[in-house]
């Protein structure tokens, strides 16, 4: 599998106040911050709370191993924002990892 798209990884520095309405600031991680990676997509949901739909996809981004990445940070494509849910083993011949994310659409 090729690797094309490039990823970032961000890290948060203050985090979302839900009193305010605020989502919190993001930084770019210093540590190979930008990656090339290939990523697709395993299923996604939608579900009714709050008297809105909120739609749900779940992918998989194959990435090399980077130590600086954990559940706490996230990852860019462009415009589009993954959350890090589950960050796989290294592969130990390729050193490659699988990171499987959620993206609100």
């Amino acid at each position: 599998m090729r690797k094309r798209k490039t990823y970032v990884f961000q890290i948060q520095e203050q985090p979302a106040n839900s009193f305010s309405g605020k989502d919190g600031t993001w930084a770019t991680l210093e540590t190979n911050g930008t990656v090339y990676g290939e990523f697709w997509t395993v299923g996604g949901s939608e579900r009714f709370a709050s008297e809105k739909t909120e739609s749900v996809c779940t992918h998989r981004i194959k990435l090399n191993s980077n130590s600086a990445l954990t559940t706490k940070n996230r990852i860019l494509y462009g415009s589009r924002v993954f959350d890090i849910v589950f960050i796989g083993s290294p592969d130990i011949r390729t050193g490659e990892i699988i990171v499987e994310v959620k993206e609100h659409v």
